[in-house]
């Protein structure tokens, strides 16, 4: 029984060996970036009310010198309250998210001003998209309108080339379509 279930495994092993060859991680590395490209602009106007919003807290005088007591209290007795990893958690949150920001913010900012330079089909387009739809938050169906574009093929054609221009400065090598 030992030989047999041996020999099973092997078999299993082969099967699991053929079948990972059978993917192309490169296709599945660039899907991915194309995909959290999406995700990113999507989600960009609701980072910033995120940022925004911590940004925003005021704290006292006497809320700042309790924060200190508190922190001292905890370096000393090294043990942390649930209230203090929550507000802790929530500060390096938005540290990570404000860098994030700026990183795109930059990477759209140049894309804007590479773009207006380049003279390429619907590059007016794109931009526009990239500033109203996604850093503005204006709903596609008022852009559209606006715009005059109709059912907008147009749209949907250029904010594809959108996606898969910024997924590479975004995300770099890995956003490539090999």
């Amino acid at each position: 029984m030992n030989q047999d279930s041996n020999e099973f495994l092997e078999k299993i092993r082969e099967i699991i060996k053929d079948e990972i060859s059978k993917i192309d991680i490169r296709k599945l590395s660039y899907e991915r970036c194309l995909n959290n490209t999406i995700v990113i602009l999507e989600n960009y106007k609701t980072l910033k009310q995120f940022t925004a919003q911590v940004e925003n807290v005021k704290f006292s005088k006497e809320e700042i010198d309790q924060a200190k007591e508190k922190e001292l209290e905890k370096m000393m007795e090294e043990v942390f309250s649930s209230k203090e990893v929550y507000l802790e958690s929530l500060y390096k949150k938005h540290l990570q998210t404000r860098l994030f920001l700026n990183f795109l913010e930059s990477t759209f900012k140049e894309y804007i001003e590479k773009t207006e330079i380049s003279m390429k089909p619907k590059s007016e387009l794109k931009i526009a998209i990239l500033s109203e739809v996604y850093m503005e938050g204006k709903d596609i169906k008022q852009f559209l309108y606006e715009h005059k574009l109709g059912y907008g093929r147009t749209f949907y054609y250029a904010r594809n080339e959108l996606y898969e221009e910024l997924a590479v400065r975004i995300f770099g090598i890995y956003a490539l379509k090999l």
